[in-house]
């Protein structure tokens, strides 16, 4: 979608899914992330898979060029083409069946409800070490929140998550 400016634009994404089959063959692992991003250095998305068979994300981006570069003083190595400051919220909801201190399911259905709100500031370049593809660097700041997660096993949630950025578009 377009945004205020003509350079800048808006994403939308909504995702969900079901682990419909429920018995011995079943295969909750997935490829696709209902977990919104920050929530990196927890075991929340084993435990997702594991616990919860309806999964649902929603997220909203908002990307704006800060600063147009144009820098080839690194060429051929690395040419920057821009700075972009990107905006976001994401939110999911899990729902599971709750479970005793020892694992057990206790037959109460619940949902639990995770955010996070957050910005990216990376270097998109044209060109990283000779390779002719799109190329991001940068960092990610996030604040996570979630609802009581007494019925689920996670540990390792944090309100704040600061990382790195790096991907390659091919």
């Amino acid at each position: 979608l377009p945004g205020i400016l003509q350079d800048q634009g808006i994403r939308l994404s909504a995702t969900a899914g079901a682990d419909i089959g429920g018995g011995p063959y079943s295969f909750p692992e997935t490829s696709v992330s209902f977990i919104p991003r920050g929530f990196v250095d927890s075991n929340l998305r084993s435990v997702s898979n594991s616990f919860c068979p309806a999964k649902y994300r929603v997220t909203f981006d908002y990307a704006a060029p800060f600063l147009n570069l144009d820098w080839s003083a690194l060429s051929p190595a690395v040419y920057v083409k821009k700075l972009t400051l990107s905006p976001f919220v994401d939110f999911a909801l899990q729902k599971s069946v709750r479970f005793d201190k020892n694992h057990v399911k206790a037959g109460q259905s619940f949902s639990e409800k995770f955010y996070s709100a957050g910005v990216d500031l990376a270097f998109n370049l044209g060109n990283f070490f000779w390779l002719p593809y799109g190329t991001t660097l940068g960092v990610r700041y996030a604040f996570n929140g979630w609802s009581d997660l007494e019925g689920l096993p996670v540990n390792g949630l944090t309100h704040h998550y600061f990382g790195g950025i790096f991907s390659v578009s091919m």
